[in-house]
């Protein structure tokens, strides 16, 4: 139906973890998808698409935000572990094995 596609987007933002890393997206989608319910119900159809558009659009949003969230803390753990280790080898070494 009209509504699929945004509620599949809104789906998947859940899954992957939109509520903590970009719940002001995912809120926005989620009341843009009641919305078009409402516009639906009054027999609004353009009005309903508009707006499980921008539902779809919203939580497509989310997602992106949230996947770069999770890949810049993977990031941060990365270069902690790297730290971790350049100073295993200097104690280990000395200072000069890094140069």
């Amino acid at each position: 139906t009209l509504l699929n596609n945004a509620q599949s987007a809104i789906m998947q933002a859940e899954q992957v973890g939109a509520q903590e890393y970009s719940p002001l997206e995912l809120r926005f989608a989620r009341e843009r998808l009641e919305a078009a319910i409402e516009a639906l119900e009054l027999d609004d159809p353009e009005q309903a698409r508009r707006l499980a558009d921008g539902a779809e659009i919203e939580a497509q949003l989310a997602i992106a935000r949230t996947q770069a969230a999770l890949a810049r803390a993977e990031l941060a753990d990365k270069q902690r572990a790297l730290d971790a280790l350049k100073a295993d080898l200097v104690d280990a070494y000395g200072d000069g094995v890094l140069r």
